[in-house]
């Protein structure tokens, strides 16, 4: 094979492909050109391709899906129909590329790294080109895609997003799952803890003993046929909370009044002709 040396132009770019588990699936899109003794290669080029540490004697990624050593890949990658020494190939790409294995975002964890190509015009007699092509920023940004899902993080630590919704707008509490208890409500009113009123985890609404006063009751909302059958005794109404002025007339006649329960204590002067 004829010697070679190789000039890396660029790493184009980044695509992360799906994104749903921890370990995030990416490829890097890479560029280089490869020059012979009779300068820029024409033809079919055979490359392996590995990702080492900055003393190339640690492998965390090689295109054969082995890290054992630092040592060339077994298979190679073809490329075919390159001209004028420029070749692009997609690395991490294991769906569309032959003897590609994929790249996860845990490979970036390791810095500095460095990316080491091996060229063959043959597909027999390999050539470590040089210098290995340290990784930098681009390529770390693959290590943020890890963030993108929260399918691995602890919901009692992190609030997973709300998606309930509740036709009042009043959402009364959000669970870890992002799911919403909405906060009931009566004729546009919403009822919230306090004030007498509590709410349990059936939405049963209960009231506390003097929950409700008369300046919570609207004026004729309550009417005698919505009052019980002795549901109001004496010892529920307060002294001089009934007057005159509360009673319709001949709202009390003498069938309503017990025997002895007016006394002359309990008569205005002049009250009676």
């Amino acid at each position: 094979m004829k010697r070679v040396r190789f000039i890396s132009i660029i790493v184009l770019s980044i695509v992360i492909l799906s994104a749903a588990h921890a370990e995030v699936p990416l490829i890097l899109n890479y560029q280089g050109q490869v020059n012979d003794v009779d300068g820029l290669f024409t033809g079919d080029g055979y490359f392996k391709f590995a990702i080492v540490d900055q003393a190339g004697s640690t492998a965390f990624w090689k295109n054969d899906g082995t890290t054992d050593n630092s040592n060339e890949p077994a298979t190679s990658v073809t490329i075919t129909g390159i001209q004028n020494g420029l070749f692009s190939v997609k690395l991490g790409d294991n769906t569309n590329v032959a003897n590609m294995a994929a790249l996860t975002a845990d490979i970036f964890n390791n810095n500095p790294i460095f990316l080491r190509v091996w060229f063959s015009s043959d597909n027999t007699t390999f050539e470590q080109l040089t210098p290995d092509l340290q990784l930098l920023s681009n390529a770390f940004a693959a290590k943020a895609a890890v963030a993108e899902t929260v399918d691995n993080i602890d919901p009692g630590v992190f609030q997973r997003r709300v998606t309930g919704v509740c036709d009042s707008g009043a959402i009364k509490s959000i669970d870890v799952n992002g799911g919403v208890e909405c906060a009931t409500t009566s004729g546009g009113v919403i009822y919230t803890p306090g004030q007498g009123i509590s709410i349990d985890a059936s939405n049963v609404i209960s009231l506390s003993p003097n929950g409700v006063t008369n300046s919570n009751i609207v004026n004729g909302t309550i009417l005698s046929e919505d009052i019980g059958s002795g549901a109001v005794q004496s010892t529920n109404i307060a002294a001089g909370a009934i007057t005159s002025g509360h009673l319709g007339t001949d709202a009390v006649t003498a069938t309503k009044i017990l025997n002895g329960a007016v006394t002359l204590a309990k008569l205005a002067s002049d009250s009676v002709d």
